[in-house]
């Protein structure tokens, strides 16, 4: 499953090309922006799959070509080099620019045929993410900041405010103050995922899911974790 990340000006296109997006199974989540600034912010902190945006992203500005700019601070970021990267304008002129210097991946009228478009943004998709160094989050606990390594994380369990990251070399590293939501948000990993109301685990690490009893199984005899009858569908349908 992919990532989107939409920048358009027109709220109308926005609208539109989102509901096209949320109608494919290949797409895990869609984030839209009118921003280039807070476009460029979650990029840089998250990872993203597909690029749609348009040029003009602010008509008021004569010329205005936010869009390319927009892309080629993109294309400086290594880990998006090859990352497609598909233009949706209403101007004809600059796609000799957009091919050659931008390396897009398609250029589209705002008056494109909804059938195309998807076909385009599926052959888009199936393009390999470049494989990322191991993600790190830092955390500060009583003054001091924490690293933990996202692909060493078992699992983590919060309980009166404090969560608990328990690591595959059994360290548990404690972070105060933060909630499950934050800590699944900041990880931006599809290998994490909540099973209960007080837990999430990293999918790595599992051995084997018993749906009818409700407990995952952890690797190398690391226990087992409960699955919360309000998760119970969906890890179902995960490890189906």
């Amino acid at each position: 499953m992919k990532k989107v990340l939409i920048l358009e000006e027109n709220e109308m296109i926005l609208k539109q090309i989102s509901r096209l997006l949320k109608e494919t199974d290949q797409v895990c989540s869609v984030v839209c922006f009118r921003s280039v600034k807070d476009a460029y912010e979650y990029a840089l902190n998250k990872q993203v799959d597909l690029f749609i945006t348009g040029v003009i992203l602010d008509a008021g500005k004569p010329d205005d070509a936010s869009g390319f700019r927009f892309a080629k601070g993109i294309r400086e970021i290594v880990k998006y080099l090859f990352t497609p990267i598909i233009f949706v304008t209403s101007t004809e002129d600059p796609k000799l620019y957009a091919y050659e210097k931008l390396h897009c991946f398609a250029y589209f009228e705002k008056s494109f045929d909804n059938d195309i478009f998807m076909k385009t943004v599926n052959e888009a998709l199936k393009f390999p993410a470049i494989k990322q160094e191991p993600k790190i989050l830092y955390f500060r606990s009583e003054g001091v900041i924490v690293a933990v390594e996202l692909e060493n994380m078992v699992y983590a369990e919060s309980m009166n405010h404090v969560v608990s990251i328990h690591m595959a070399d059994e360290e548990i590293v404690k972070i105060k103050y933060i909630t499950l939501k934050q800590f699944v948000e900041d990880a931006d990993s599809d290998d994490i995922f909540q099973c209960s109301r007080n837990t999430v685990v990293n999918k790595n690490y599992i051995q084997n899911v018993d749906i009818v009893n409700r407990f995952i199984i952890l690797r190398k005899e690391m226990g087992r974790l409960e699955i919360g009858i309000t998760y119970k569908k969906v890890l179902d349908e995960k490890f189906r």
